[in-house]
């Protein structure tokens, strides 16, 4: 299968983690509609099933900048980001198909999106602390 991920330079590796942490705190944000049987209210042995560990690290500010970031990214690279970090039930390459992304193209808005992203971030975070600040 081709791969649809591009390769992340180095200096984007920080914000490809935070976009794969804001992935998984908006799936299990949706997990809220589970089913209420016993078996939906099981905990592992810890305490914390493995999923709540993964999403821990994100705070609310965060998520908000995240949120806001991805909305002033534009949509053709925003779209790509979506679909790579925000797992979906249906696989990637038929969503990819859908939307009339090519494998190539999808590689080139991806590593441009981590870009825009990372530009975009940097400046709500500014504005959250400058915000903060104010009060």
């Amino acid at each position: 299968m081709e791969n649809l991920a591009a390769d992340i330079p180095p200096e984007l590796h920080a914000i490809d983690t935070l976009l794969e942490r804001y992935g998984a705190w908006a799936v299990n944000k949706r997990r809220a509609h589970h089913c209420g049987s016993a078996e939906g209210r099981y905990r592992s042995d810890t305490g914390t099933p493995a999923s709540d560990r993964a999403v821990r690290g994100l705070t609310r500010a965060e998520v908000l900048d995240a949120q806001r970031a991805l909305a002033a990214v534009p949509d053709r690279l925003r779209t790509v980001l979506v679909l790579l970090y925000i797992p979906r039930r249906v696989p990637l390459p038929a969503l990819l198909r859908q939307r009339g992304i090519t494998p190539a193209a999808c590689r080139e808005r991806h590593v441009a999106g981590l870009r825009e992203f990372e530009r975009a971030f940097a400046c709500m975070t500014a504005l959250s602390a400058r915000h903060l600040r104010s009060r």
